[in-house]
């Protein structure tokens, strides 16, 4: 889930790929999502207390939330991985979506290891890659976006109706009239 806006920038790939990078995703099964009106969840936290996105700031503002969150929920599937098969976290691995244990030939898609990941205690302190060894960031990747946008599925504030919705529009004289 996003919680800034797309408008053209390349948001919802850009902070998708931070995700991925920390999580060892497969970039190819990488799905995004704008995040619902929740302030309390999805707050501005450098622009104020409003869900919100403005002055190109979303990489700036996500960038390091998101490096967590990533690498939180990587901790977590191989946290579960190891408890699962009964081997040291230690040896677990994961690359491109799948969490393996070498030497019992052991591996997971992380759907198959989320339920367990998600009743294990957060981790409080995990860690970061090194940028050195990023394979997502600063590689050149199709854009999650270009489908919606070019066959027209995607969701734009016209789109949006709802329940006993009013439009209202400003209402303009027929001709410019001089004072």
């Amino acid at each position: 889930m996003i919680k800034h806006l797309e408008m053209g920038q390349g948001v919802y790939t850009g902070l998708a790929t931070v995700v991925a990078e920390e999580l060892d995703a497969d970039w190819s099964q990488i799905r995004v999502e704008a995040a619902p009106a929740v302030v309390a969840l999805y707050r501005n936290t450098d622009q104020g207390p409003y869900q919100g996105t403005g002055g190109s700031a979303s990489m700036f503002n996500s960038y390091d939330q998101l490096r967590q969150a990533g690498a939180t929920a990587r901790a977590m599937l191989a946290a579960a991985a190891g408890q699962q098969w009964d081997v040291p976290l230690g040896e677990i691995t994961i690359e491109r979506g799948i969490v393996k244990h070498a030497r019992s030939n052991r591996q997971a898609h992380f759907g198959e290891l989320t339920m367990r990941a998600a009743g294990l205690p957060v981790p409080p302190n995990v860690q970061l890659k090194d940028p050195r060894n990023f394979t997502l960031i600063g590689q050149r990747l199709p854009r999650l976006d270009t489908a919606a946008k070019t066959d027209g599925t995607a969701i734009y504030a016209l789109d949006v109706r709802l329940p006993n919705m009013l439009t209202a529009v400003v209402a303009r004289p027929p001709k410019f009239a001089p004072c």
